[in-house]
């Protein structure tokens, strides 16, 4: 008998603080995602909020959450990058790799 894979939990708290300000993260099930088919997270400032969508696997799901949590840097600096998506993506896939192979 084959053993059994069983899917790992995304490693997403669901909430931090930055400058300040509470980010709470909320992981919506695909069922009830509302941003679209090609969207898997994003952060709204007006709230300070992320949100992730849990209908993808653990890795993306974390790769997204550190995406958010680029714009939300941004944001609370009030950087100009906090709209490009290029750096807003490599800077959260290094953050992404740091706390993924931290010892």
């Amino acid at each position: 008998m084959a053993a059994r894979m069983t899917a790992r939990r995304p490693r997403i708290p669901s909430g931090f603080q930055i400058m300040g300000h509470k980010v709470h993260v909320k992981r919506i099930p695909k069922t009830k995602w509302k941003a679209g088919k090609e969207c898997s997270g994003f952060f709204d400032p007006s709230n300070m909020t992320i949100a992730i969508c849990s209908g993808f696997g653990a890795t993306t799901q974390e790769q997204t959450f550190w995406h958010e949590v680029t714009h939300a840097i941004f944001y609370c600096l009030a950087s100009e990058e906090y709209d490009d998506e290029k750096h807003v993506d490599q800077v959260g896939g290094l953050l992404h790799q740091i706390f993924t192979t931290m010892e």
